[in-house]
């Protein structure tokens, strides 16, 4: 079940609920604790992280639970899944700034807490056009901090000749 697949049904609470509550496939559950484990043993003190398609909040999660410091800026364009986010990690209000906006739209070097650690997506960045992801993916690049990483977990069909070069 993608977003694309349901692109209506993002701002319904009880589709959400369900979809939230399945648990990851065991793929996604190692590529999820390989970024867990990248994120904790490189994370300097102080430092954000920005989540891209932060969804209910379920990467945040996981890295707080294991690195109960880190602080986020989580991206979503649904208000819905927002909502479930905070919910999920109430117990970090101070953490955890959120903000609604569109990927495909979005302009990284204006969010709150840059330079960037790391920049993050899980499942996400493979909805936008690649037009989209080049402008994503360029304005990543200005937001993160000279030493940062992006760590994307995704299902991304690349165009080699209009992504290479800022991909890279």
């Amino acid at each position: 079940m993608s977003r694309r697949a349901f692109p209506g049904h993002w701002g319904d609470r009880d589709f959400i609920r369900v979809w939230d509550a399945r648990p990851p496939t065991p793929l996604r559950a190692e590529q999820l604790d390989i970024l867990v484990t990248i994120v904790k043993d490189g994370y300097r003190k102080g430092a954000r992280i920005l989540d891209l398609g932060c969804g209910t909040g379920k990467t945040e999660k996981l890295i707080l639970d294991s690195l109960p410091v880190a602080r986020f800026t989580g991206v979503d364009r649904s208000p819905v899944m927002l909502e479930f986010a905070r919910d999920r990690l109430k117990d970090y209000p101070d953490q955890c700034h959120f903000v609604q906006s569109d990927l495909g739209r979005l302009s990284p070097p204006k969010l709150p807490g840059r330079p960037f650690q790391f920049i993050i997506s899980v499942n996400v960045i493979h909805e936008l056009t690649h037009a989209a992801k080049r402008r994503l993916f360029r304005s990543c690049l200005s937001a993160i901090a000279r030493t940062g990483l992006l760590l994307v977990i995704d299902r991304l069909a690349i165009d080699n000749r209009s992504l290479r070069r800022p991909y890279q």
